[in-house]
């Protein structure tokens, strides 16, 4: 995509507006297609998705590779932080707009220089986390629980939804299949009615909806041949000074590797407090598991804030390891503690 988006940005005009539609910083499915069906659905022009990741760390979301295989859209088009970093010059003849999705508050050190130093501005949010309160008067701005991000982009672009292909529906279902696990779980009316709006591309009912729902899990699940580096990576999340990295692996897959010293060679190369890694895996039971690792005075005084509510039970595999008594609270419920944390820290 580099010399394409390279050779848009040579052919317009100078101080003319381009819009990047950014997802968060894990760059999972809701982001990623998040991004792409806003810009897709949106009737402005020069609306781009950006993919809030190395080009490089893509091929870790099997699921999402997956994905877009059965779509019309080539990874090889779509724009990432690299594209952004090797284009810096050629942006900053332009003005540059701003949509965050799955997200509010802007995430990464990439898009945070796009506003500071080429004075990009936030114009559109669409989110289903805790609202931060900031861009106040961003246009659109929804923020609303919902089971997948992307329910909410097809219902704020319900009217030109018809125009999609069925191969584009399939992929604009691809997130609301693996959030709600079929329109199962931590379903919204917000998303039955993303699912109404897609159904007439999809010709399809209940049956297709789970089948590709459980091929989708089945590629996002497939972490074979993966280092510890590529999980820690492949679902990631930076809040200031602590990262948090989501795997679907149970710290008994993860005695494989060398855990502790992957974790310090991580924080180093974040320049991070604390590392966090969140595991989830069934075994007939749902469960989440939880290590830190880092400065242990750090790591105690947040344990003092997040333990009692997270139902932290501690475990004996690692030194600051945790089963999860409240299987429920993901990275969603986490990150907001982690944020209040670090605010009292002074972090």
């Amino acid at each position: 995509m580099l010399m394409q988006f390279s050779s848009l940005l040579r052919n317009v005009a100078e101080k003319s507006r381009v819009t990047l539609v950014t997802g968060n910083q894990s760059a999972d499915m809701d982001s990623v297609v998040s991004a792409i069906a806003y810009s897709t659905l949106s009737s402005k022009s020069l609306v781009l998705p950006l993919i809030n990741i190395p080009r490089q760390d893509f091929d870790l979301r099997r699921d999402i590779v997956y994905a877009m295989k059965h779509s019309d859209i080539n990874v090889r088009d779509l724009i990432f932080l690299d594209d952004i970093e090797n284009c810096w010059d050629q942006l900053a003849k332009v003005k540059v707009d701003l949509v965050l999705v799955d997200h509010n508050k802007p995430q990464g050190d990439v898009v945070k220089n796009l506003m500071e130093e080429l004075g990009a501005r936030v114009v559109g949010i669409i989110d289903h986390h805790e609202d931060e309160k900031f861009f106040t008067d961003a246009s659109p701005r929804i923020i609303q629980k919902s089971g997948s991000c992307v329910s909410l982009v097809l219902n704020h672009y319900k009217d030109q939804v018809a125009r999609i292909n069925p191969k584009l529906a399939r992929l604009f279902l691809s997130p609301l299949a693996i959030d709600t696990s079929g329109l199962k779980h931590r379903v919204e009316q917000v998303d039955k009615d993303a699912f109404e709006l897609l159904l007439p591309k999809l010709q399809a009912g209940d049956a297709f909806l789970q089948a590709w729902t459980d091929e989708l899990n089945a590629a996002k699940q497939n972490v074979e041949g993966l280092s510890l580096r590529d999980l820690l990576r492949k679902d990631y999340k930076e809040y200031r000074t602590v990262g948090i990295s989501s795997m679907v692996v149970s710290l008994d897959y993860l005695s494989r590797f060398d855990v502790l010293a992957g974790l310090d060679s991580w924080i180093k190369e974040r320049n991070l407090d604390i590392a966090i890694i969140m595991t989830s895996y069934n075994d007939k039971k749902f469960h989440r598991e939880m290590i830190f690792r880092g400065d242990p005075a750090k790591i105690r005084s947040l344990l003092g804030q997040i333990q009692e509510p997270l139902g932290l039970e501690p475990m004996e595999k690692y030194p600051f390891s945790f089963e999860q008594r409240e299987p429920i609270n993901s990275r969603k419920q986490v990150a907001p503690l982690v944020d209040k944390w670090l605010d009292s820290q002074g972090l």
